[in-house]
């Protein structure tokens, strides 16, 4: 989400919570523990950001087997018993 204060103020980033009048915002998805505020009675505007949080070359950090067992994972909605997790 992209946040605009009236201030001007901008903070991208993934709404995790609210709590009274703030918006609490993860802006780092390898850093989970940096949160920012954002009081809501400044918001401007929110609006969908059109980028993705994941890390450029996320992928470039697994090995093939990693990647192909993350597939599978998904495209058998974690079903362990799934024909995709036999050899």
């Amino acid at each position: 989400m992209i946040i605009t204060t009236t201030d001007g103020k901008v903070v991208t980033g993934r709404i995790v919570n609210y709590n009274g009048d703030n918006m609490i915002v993860m802006t780092n998805m390898l850093d989970p523990n940096g949160l920012v505020n954002v009081n809501q009675r400044r918001v401007e505007a929110v609006e969908k950001s059109k980028i993705s949080m994941m890390p450029t070359g996320l992928l470039d950090s697994l090995k093939e087997d990693e990647i192909l067992d993350l597939v599978a994972y998904l495209l058998s909605r974690g079903d362990r018993n799934h024909t995709m997790f036999r050899k």
